[in-house]
């Protein structure tokens, strides 16, 4: 093997290496990604749950906005399901 062989043989190699290391990155910023979509997601029905506890308690709509932070929408949605 001669030298320009050796050098694009070492060339390839780090660029394999490159490709693997972002590859690592993007897994893990995708698990990342799923962990907060997930912390998101249960927050979100947290409030769902609190709300619809308000509204069995005969809360109005704009005391449960103000202490859920859900729209006045969802409440209205919740309140239809139930």
């Amino acid at each position: 093997m001669n030298e320009n062989e050796k050098k694009w043989k070492r060339y390839v190699e780090s660029m394999e290496k490159v490709a693997r290391e972002i590859h690592r990155q993007d897994e893990r910023g995708r698990i990342e990604q799923a962990k907060i979509d997930g912390k998101i997601e249960g927050l979100k029905e947290g409030k769902i749950d609190t709300a619809k506890n308000m509204l069995k308690m005969k809360f109005d709509n704009e005391t449960i906005q103000k202490a859920t932070g859900l729209p006045l929408e969802e409440i209205s949605r919740i309140n239809l399901d139930e």
